[in-house]
């Protein structure tokens, strides 16, 4: 049996199949990268939701995986079985490459978040649907495959143990060079906090796991390169597991990458143990400096807007840069927010600012709150992402003009040059030439970007093009592909 697992690039024309060149796009930087710190061809890391499914795969099973977003997909390949994994931004892209499959006659298996929350959805344009994750019913659905009886959905009603699970195979990769790093590990899933606009619990409920320090340790290890990204959704839940685990990579001397609630930061030998097993980068949710807006979050458990400088101040002690995830739009926000978020990232100076616009996915609190008022737009998933000039819900205490203007306005403070140049300073002087590169090229694409989004405020905002009714969804609004509800 021969099945191909394909991980599917973001796409807005849904039915554009060819890549964007690797190479041209942020040149400098990447030859940068490549050649002096020993990163990979571009900034994506492999696609381990695959690469977990394939370590639990018979080994009488042909595997073949495609990453659509460093190779084209190639839809006359001889496979007796299509496995898709899917999130809300790739949903249309997945749906048009298991239509070209299923032209031949080949079954579509759907997995991931999104097929997860809305199982109806996707069997409309596949076979198969696993529910939650996937590594525990996985063999069993081969088997069924291979008999041609294949059922519609695979439900995993329990989250699997993680230290059953074998490690990635990575092996599978057909370009481990282009990916910024190889050595890619997740400690850890779930996150027991439950914020409104997050879906990370959905597949498996809100339990946090925790897979074996040894088994963490083994997996990091084979792989070339010095650097490391921790894809957990949250390492600081467990603080001494973390802690325990940050002394097991010490001597593996690597530098790396990984994502915290910002309550862990109060520990202070936690920062300091993960400074000293080469910590470079903390991802932390802020969210917000309102404690309104961190309450309609369900935030506040975790996050005091009173500390946040001071923690800012620790993890910098410590030479950590920091990407500070801030989420702007709940009916909370007034424009004020925005002029005050604005002051305080230039004087925090957090390295990589990165400011989203709230986005109703599918299984997310405030997505049900937003479909039960009535306020959801559009699903068109193919553009749910940042679209400040395009929300896909309609605002209640600021208009839609004034969210975009207000963000343009705060965006200009934040990435002119000199606040980038401003952030990048310290990381001079602390030889952290990472960092400093990362800091340059963020602010030059929102630089690039911002110039986009102002071309759109002319557009749209000036013209009267943005209203309620001009979301309206045709039937056929995906015309350059074979999908259309």
């Amino acid at each position: 049996m021969r099945v191909a697992l394909i991980f599917p690039k973001v796409a807005e024309s849904i039915a554009d199949g060819s890549l964007t060149s690797l190479e041209k796009k942020n040149w400098l930087t990447n030859q940068v990268k490549t050649h002096l710190f020993g990163f990979g061809e571009t900034n994506f890391i492999p696609p381990m939701v695959l690469l977990s499914l394939a370590s639990v795969t018979p080994a009488s099973v042909d595997l073949i995986v495609v990453d659509e977003r460093i190779q084209d997909v190639d839809f006359d390949m001889d496979v007796d079985l299509v496995g898709i994994s899917v999130i809300t931004l790739t949903a249309f892209r997945a749906y048009y490459i298991a239509s070209r499959f299923r032209e031949r006659g080949i079954p579509i298996v759907f997995g991931g978040i999104h097929p997860t929350v809305l199982p109806a959805e996707a069997l409309q344009y596949g076979d198969a649907v696993v529910v939650g994750e996937g590594e525990g019913i996985w063999p069993q659905l081969l088997r069924d495959a291979s008999v041609g009886a294949l059922k519609k959905i695979y439900r995993a009603d329990t989250a699997i143990p993680l230290e059953l699970l074998p490690s990635p195979r990575l092996d599978l990769l057909p370009h481990p060079e282009r990916y910024v790093t190889t050595k890619v590990v997740r400690a850890t899933r779930g996150c027991p906090y439950g914020c409104t606009f997050c879906t990370v619990g959905t597949p498996a409920g809100w339990i946090y796991r925790k897979r074996p320090i040894r088994d963490i340790v083994r997996d990091i290890g084979p792989h070339p390169g010095k650097y490391m990204f921790f894809l957990d959704d949250n390492l600081g839940v467990d603080m001494d597991y973390a802690k325990n685990l940050f002394r097991a990579v010490k001597p593996l001397n690597l530098k790396w990458y990984g994502s915290v609630s910002i309550d862990a930061l109060e520990d202070c030998d936690f920062i300091e143990a993960a400074a000293d097993s080469g910590c470079k980068f903390f991802g932390i949710g802020f969210e917000s400096l309102s404690k309104h807006t961190l309450k309609a979050m369900g935030k506040l458990k975790t996050n005091n807007p009173d500390r946040y400088k001071e923690i800012i101040r620790r993890v910098h002690e410590h030479e950590i840069a920091i990407v500070g995830y801030f989420l702007m739009g709940y009916d909370t926000d007034v424009p004020e927010d925005y002029d005050q978020l604005a002051e305080f990232l230039l004087e925090t100076g957090i390295e990589i600012p990165s400011i989203s616009a709230l986005t109703p996915y599918p299984g997310a609190p405030i997505t049900r709150k937003l479909e039960r008022e009535g306020r959801i737009l559009h699903r068109r998933w193919n553009l749910y992402y940042d679209r400040w000039w395009d929300l896909a819900y309609e605002p209640k205490t600021m208009t839609p003009q004034e969210i975009f203007e207000s963000y343009l306005k705060m965006m200009d403070r934040v990435f002119s040059l000199r606040p980038v140049i401003r952030r990048s300073l310290p990381h001079v002087r602390r030889r952290n030439p990472i960092a400093l590169t990362y800091i340059l090229q963020h602010g030059y694409d929102k630089q690039k970007t911002l110039k986009a989004e102002k071309t759109y405020q002319q557009k749209i905002f000036t013209s009267g093009l943005h209203t309620p009714q001009s979301h309206s969804l045709p039937a056929n609004y995906l015309a350059d592909s074979d999908i259309g509800f």
